[in-house]
């Protein structure tokens, strides 16, 4: 797997970004399943709790049709 670390600076918690692409698997956002099509999506920056220390990340939001 390969990362890309220059996706991941200078996140800022509330920032949003639209990604799309085709779902070869399933994607569950808020209970909506999707796969097998190509969709857009949106991603949210949040804090959450990685080994003790509390981390940004990007956490699925919303379908955008």
């Amino acid at each position: 797997m390969k990362w890309n670390e220059r996706e991941y600076c200078g996140l800022v918690k509330g920032k949003t970004r639209i990604k799309k692409g085709f779902l070869l698997f399933p994607k569950n956002i808020n209970g909506e399943i999707r796969w097998l099509e190509f969709a857009k999506w949106e991603q949210k920056v949040i804090e959450f709790m990685c080994e003790n220390n509390v981390v940004l990340g990007w956490d699925n939001d919303d379908w955008i049709d």
